[in-house]
């Protein structure tokens, strides 16, 4: 009824839109009015110099339906629909028991022959419109600035009728503390932790108020529970949905957190409640994890710097600065650990203050494109089966590429030539994130072959695609490096002297006898020349010389107890220091330009349409103008008590332009968690090795923060509050890591540092397993003394079980059946006596109640 523009009656797009209308007579009780222009604040925000109307009264939720193409819309109304009934049963999906008396889109389109756009449009649209209206959902409609949009405001209005709809869900809500006898627990971080209970209209008094992420919740439960909102923006019955930005919120967020001006900051452990506040849990969560990340980066660059400030001279080594790099190894395992154990213990102290216990289980909501006849039956196993080959496949794909480069690169070097030995870094870190950038755009359609039931469920199978894949694309190029290369590309000839000059084509390195000596002929070089490769050189079992992939690059004399040695720089250690520092760098930059992009493709696009709407004469200079800061001006320039744009216009381009969905310009939950876990495995497997990596991780994470927040805050699409009991499956994934990590760090120390690298085999695997024992015992001694759950996340619950037990319990009422009980004896003297015993301990004759039983 309120579908028009300014609030007016629906306007079919064509002639065949009054039939759509006849259906929907019927659902005329409310006729809401658009609020009056006037009656709109005005404000600013940080992405634009222009003034915009603050209409975000009185909306909960917003949909975007385009109008014809007569009117400047995407919609052709005279297009041929080919299977309207198929399309439609498509959006309304759902039992038929879940929609209201008189839904009968399915009975104009039984015949299932083809149609007018603009008729389907029409009838879909009025259906909808029905649907909403009989929920007792308010529908308030609005004209875009150019008018080929229209904007439907929904919100959910009276508050009797969201505590109906909390109720049939079993929402819960935190108890008030004003309730009577309850006092709010405080737990160790000092944060007052309320009690919650399923939502009840008799509960009321004792609950808190409903806030705007509670009723977006449930608007949005109650429309996924009916109609597919995806397959209405498929079909462009909407062009896309969001729930609706809050000023107030925005500008609290802009002045405490979302702020570049903050970036040299480290984030507080507040931050993630003001996320929770306007996002939801989910992204709560996830800003308190980056947050405490960062916290521990700060350590870990200050125990970085140290390794840094002992170890500033790589050609004045000594053994126990060598050794400082195995203890500098130890406590980044320990690290790992820790920060592994301190947020988990942080997560559940979160779970509880946000009241998101059970919660996975208890919102759920099943996907249109679940197909529960395909779950357990062989063809759903079988379409499993082929997601998990396609991801070994792929996997052993980009393996052979890494190893096919580095034979090709040994070809070339022994042929003395040094091109591609001089590239393969950056070549391989190309290839590293061309890898995964393929891989991220076919990973959805494998994923949905394995028909998930709920959308946390998809989340979670998509996120450990993808981080499977990734994680071993960022990982394989480094280990094959540091513990392949020197076993699978070894030089071998009948003589040492031979393997040398086959090895040192381009001239010996330098610090050695034969410092960039060209080997022209072998007969020239002694053996007391090639001493230095004695660690480096072995005789196959075939009898061949053979100097291994690691060969030295520089040699130096070093000072220690037993003299002066001769240690040596090789061409692992330095190609893996040289291909950490390229590929970690170009992570972190191209992390930090894929945040800048969609806030300056945000501007430039909301920019286009104000100049469009204001008349200005050039829109390149109108682009200038806005990336420089300053207001557009045009031939329609309205005066200063008036706006040209919206903050519902604006969110409306950010829906298009960047949604919080996966692979838009606005992010995901899954790509950014995933973007930062692939550099948190490069620092924990490989930090040891390039220690600087957590002093630049530390800087480019903070602005990276910082930005992450001004995205989410001023340019993405405000998404879904959705809930969630904590990080989901990248807790897994994260634990996954630190164990590699316990592996890697202690394999690097091992096979790759001095002393260790130069012992012999089977004292390097004793080493090897002893360390990595004693390693993962650590991380078993850490995990027990910080347990998961703490102690006061267990006293509050048991207090605030016991308040919600008191709010859900209702007194028992006598029974209204007395059954006879003059048969019953359960008295200290028995029945045959004929006696009872007396107040005072003696037998006295009696007659026993027939309706009573003596217990004495």
């Amino acid at each position: 009824q309120a579908f028009g523009p300014e609030g007016r009656p629906f306007v079919p797009m064509n002639g065949t839109g009054m039939r759509a209308m006849a259906m929907h007579e019927k659902y005329s009780s409310l006729s809401p009015r658009a609020p009056e222009e006037d009656s709109f604040e005005l404000g600013k925000i940080p992405l634009l110099a222009e003034t915009l109307e603050i209409d975000d009264k009185d909306v909960t939720v917003v949909l975007l339906f385009p109008r014809s193409d007569e009117e400047g819309g995407i919609i052709d109304a005279e297009a041929e629909r080919e299977s309207p009934l198929e399309d439609a049963q498509k959006i309304f999906y759902r039992p038929p028991e879940l929609y209201p008396e008189g839904f009968s889109i399915f009975r104009e389109f039984a015949d299932n022959e083809p149609c007018d756009e603009g008729r389907y449009q029409d009838l879909v649209r009025a259906e909808f419109l029905a649907l909403i209206q009989s929920g007792g959902l308010r529908a308030i409609s609005t004209n875009s600035i150019d008018g080929d949009e229209v904007f439907l405001r929904v919100s959910l209005s009276p508050s009797n009728r969201l505590v109906q709809v909390a109720s049939h869900y079993g929402y819960r809500m935190p108890v008030s503390e004003h309730a009577d006898k309850y006092r709010m627990k405080v737990n160790a971080e000092g944060s007052r932790v309320p009690a919650y209970t399923e939502c009840a209209l008799e509960k009321a008094a004792y609950l808190d108020e409903f806030n705007n992420i509670d009723e977006t919740r449930l608007i949005y439960r109650w429309l996924l529970e009916r109609v597919s909102l995806e397959e209405m923006r498929k079909q462009k019955i909407i062009i896309s949905h969001f729930p609706a930005a809050q000023y107030d919120c925005i500008k609290h967020l802009g002045s405490d957190w979302a702020t570049l001006r903050r970036a040299v900051c480290v984030p507080s452990r507040a931050d993630a409640d003001l996320a929770r506040s306007y996002f939801g849990e989910r992204i709560g969560f996830f800003f308190a994890w980056f947050s405490e990340y960062n916290r521990y980066l700060l350590f870990l660059s200050c125990i970085s710097l140290t390794a840094l400030l002992v170890d500033n001279d790589p050609h004045a080594q000594s053994r126990w600065t060598a050794w400082t790099k195995i203890i500098y190894a130890v406590v980044l395992v320990g690290w790992i650990a820790s920060f592994n154990e301190q947020f988990k213990r942080r997560a559940n102290r979160l779970k509880q203050r946000w009241g998101m216990k059970d919660w996975d289980n208890n919102q759920a909501v099943s996907l249109p494109s679940y197909d529960e006849e395909l779950d357990g039956t062989q063809l759903g196993s079988l379409y499993k089966t082929l997601s998990s080959s396609a991801v070994v496949l792929y996997l052993l794909f980009f393996a052979g590429m890494i190893m096919g480069i580095a034979f090709v690169d040994k070809g070339m070097r022994d042929d003395g030539d040094m091109r591609l030995a001089n590239w393969s870094p950056l070549i391989i870190s190309i290839l590293m994130k061309v890898s995964s950038f393929v891989w991220g755009k076919v990973a959805p359609a494998i994923v949905r072959l394995q028909n998930h039931r709920t959308d946390s469920r998809y989340t979670d199978a998509l996120s450990a695609n993808l981080a499977t894949v990734k994680l071993f694309v960022a990982l394989f190029p480094f280990c094959q490096l540091a513990f392949i290369e020197g076993w699978a590309n070894q030089t071998c000839s009948p003589t040492l002297q031979q393997t040398a000059s086959l090895v040192y084509v381009s001239g010996f390195p330098p610090g050695t006898p034969l410092a960039g000596t060209i080997p022209s002929s072998h007969t020239n070089i002694t053996d007391v020349d090639l001493a230095f490769l004695g660690k480096f050189s072995h005789r196959n079992s075939h009898g061949m010389m053979c100097i291994t992939g690691c060969y030295p690059t520089s040699c130096w004399m070093s000072q220690t107890l037993e003299g002066e040695t001769m240690d040596c720089a090789d061409t692992c250690w330095d190609n893996l220091k040289e291909q950490l520092a390229i590929f970690y760098v170009l992570q972190l930059v191209t992390s930090l330009v894929m945040l800048a992009i969609p806030i300056v493709l945000t501007k430039v696009t909301v920019t286009m349409e104000i100049a469009k709407v204001i008349g200005s004469p050039s829109t390149c200079g109108a682009l200038i103008r806005s990336l420089l800061g300053q207001k557009l001006t045009g031939s329609a320039d309205s005066d200063s008590n008036s706006a040209d744009y919206s903050l519902l216009q604006f969110q409306a381009k950010c829906s298009i332009v960047a949604p919080y969905e996966y692979n838009s310009w606005g992010g995901s939950f899954v790509e950014d968690f995933l973007d930062l876990t692939i550099g948190y495995s490069l620092l924990a497997c490989f930090n040891q090795v390039l220690p600087r990596m957590a002093i630049i991780g530390l800087v480019a994470h903070m602005l990276q923060y910082r930005i992450l927040a001004y995205r989410m805050t001023n340019v993405t699409c405000r998404p879904l509050p959705a809930g969630a009991e904590g990080i989901g499956i990248w807790q897994s994934i994260l634990d996954t890591i630190a164990t590699l990590a316990v592996t890697c760090n202690v394999a690097l120390a091992t096979f790759l540092q001095e002393p260790i690298k130069h012992w012999s085999m089977p004292h390097q695997l004793l080493f090897f397993i002893l360390a990595e024992k004693t390693l993962f015992s650590l991380r078993g001694i850490v995990g027990a003394v910080w347990t998961d759950e703490p102690d006061d996340v267990v006293r509050i619950e048991d207090f605030n079980n016991t308040v919600t037990n008191e709010l859900s319990s209702h007194s028992l009422p006598w029974s209204d059946k007395i059954y006879d009980y003059s048969r019953v004896d359960i008295g200290l003297a028995s029945a045959g006596s004929d006696t009872e015993v007396g107040r005072n301990g003696s037998l006295t004759k009696a007659t026993m109640d027939p309706r009573a039983v003596a217990i004495r």
